[in-house]
């Protein structure tokens, strides 16, 4: 899709300093800024309207959390607009982590970061990186075996028939079948790393795209 390859090429450096950026202002900003900062976002996101489905399937993802939230906040008698504004900014903050890990591929991480590697504490912190991000495919499919094998071996097939105990195994065998997956893991990210080079322009429309964003951050800072 065109608004997916508009994302993706961004240039990854300047996107996680724009979206650094927007983390540290949604402490400072009003709550009205930080609305119209979703809005806009959401707007730009019909580029690509994945992003606006994957956050919302987010925000139905910690609907629990909310309503206890907002449960607990009741019975402490907090005020409903200290509620409400926690709650404005945890939305934007889902927006932003879901902007940068749907839009960022790890070949082009490496690509654009290829400059900074020769410096050694950079080029472990970002192996590490890799290694975690690679890792994570293989640790969700590792639970969900272990998940479904222990619901498998249950009479009662409802999420409530696991124990404490169960769950407990489940993460022990999840990590035991995730330790020998690593030379697997080590050898995909020394892939990663060994691609060739590829030089991409910076001025180039999907990162006009990106300053747009950037500009309307520094002007939400004057309101």
């Amino acid at each position: 899709m065109i608004g997916n390859n508009i994302f993706l090429k961004q240039n990854v450096i300047f996107k996680f300093l724009v979206v650094f950026i927007a983390v540290f202002l949604s402490i400072l900003l009003k709550q009205k800024i930080i609305e119209l900062l979703i809005l806009l976002n959401l707007l730009l996101f019909l580029i690509y309207p994945k992003l606006v489905a994957v956050w919302i399937r987010s925000i139905f993802k910690i609907s629990s959390f909310i309503f206890s939230y907002l449960l607990f906040a009741l019975i402490l008698n907090i005020d409903f607009q200290i509620q409400i504004n926690f709650l404005v900014r945890l939305l934007f903050l889902l927006q932003l982590s879901i902007f940068f890990t749907e839009t960022t591929k790890l070949n082009e991480a490496v690509n654009d970061c290829r400059h900074l590697l020769k410096y050694k504490w950079f080029f472990h912190f970002f192996y590490f990186l890799l290694a975690l991000m690679s890792s994570i495919p293989i640790l969700k499919h590792c639970w969900q075996t272990q998940f479904n094998l222990a619901k498998s071996n249950q009479t009662n097939y409802s999420l409530k028939s696991l124990k404490s105990l169960d769950y407990i195994n489940i993460v022990l065998k999840t990590i035991e079948l995730s330790f020998d997956k690593l030379p697997f893991i080590q050898w995909k990210t020394n892939k990663i790393l060994n691609n060739p080079v590829k030089n991409n322009a910076f001025f180039t429309f999907p990162n006009l795209v990106l300053m747009y964003q950037f500009s309307i951050l520094i002007l939400s800072v004057s309101f």
